[in-house]
């Protein structure tokens, strides 16, 4: 029991943590008016709610399993699944009209090559979610994967909250990095070797850091941006 708790624990940690990444990224990045904060469009408006309560579900439902409320929790994973497909759809006509934008780069690359980064992190993040689905009925395995599927979706927020402080790129995949590294820890301590979600999570992290910079500046990723995204 004693276990359980403490692994309950880590996960309403973690996503406490994310929801104070979003919220300070994207808060930080509106108050400095940086490159990171365009126009608030009605678009970019209705992704940032969709977007903050697809998060606060992260630390509503591993609450509900603490307090024994299954019934409400398996209730609320219905209505994510929605709030999910919805996410994966603003996300797509975020990066279609932010291509559009004359001044969209990220780490100076031009608006085609710049498409990778937001392109990879919904990729990733539906893999790992539709992979928590798939396992729900391992509690442990879906646990790890529904935190780490926000994880996979966290690098707009922790770009912006970096570079809206003053910091480095760098620092940013070692924020991200560090977030990986709390899921090691756990698994170490929990179960003295790492949950195969967890790896699979941080190898396409790393597959998607490769791609960014590999790939993204190349005629086919362009090309393939201008058929994707129209």
């Amino acid at each position: 029991m004693a276990l359980t708790k403490s692994g309950e624990s880590f996960y309403r940690k973690m996503a406490w943590v994310l929801m104070a990444i979003v919220i300070a990224g994207f808060g930080s990045a509106q108050l400095t008016s940086t490159n990171f904060a365009p126009d608030f469009t009605p678009l970019l408006a209705v992704h940032a709610f969709v977007f903050i309560t697809w998060y606060a579900l992260l630390i509503i439902q591993p609450s509900l399993i603490a307090a024994g409320k299954w019934d409400l929790h398996k209730r609320i994973g219905l209505f994510s699944i929605g709030l999910t497909l919805l996410m994966v759809v603003l996300g797509y006509l975020l990066v279609r009209t932010s291509i559009a934008r004359p001044d969209f780069s990220i780490a100076g690359k031009d608006a085609l090559g710049s498409a990778i980064f937001p392109f990879t992190d919904i990729v990733n993040f539906v893999i790992i979610y539709a992979l928590a689905l798939y396992y729900r009925a391992d509690g442990q395995t879906h646990k790890r994967l529904m935190i780490l599927s926000g994880v996979m979706m966290i690098d707009p927020a922790a770009a912006r909250l970096v570079l809206s402080l003053g910091g480095s790129p760098p620092l940013i995949a070692g924020l991200e990095l560090a977030l990986f590294a709390a899921f090691f820890i756990h698994d170490f301590r929990t179960r003295g070797r790492p949950h195969w979600a967890t790896v699979i999570a941080i190898i396409l992290f790393g597959a998607s850091m490769a791609a960014k910079f590999t790939i993204a500046d190349g005629e086919a990723w362009s090309g393939f941006v201008r058929t994707f995204f129209g």
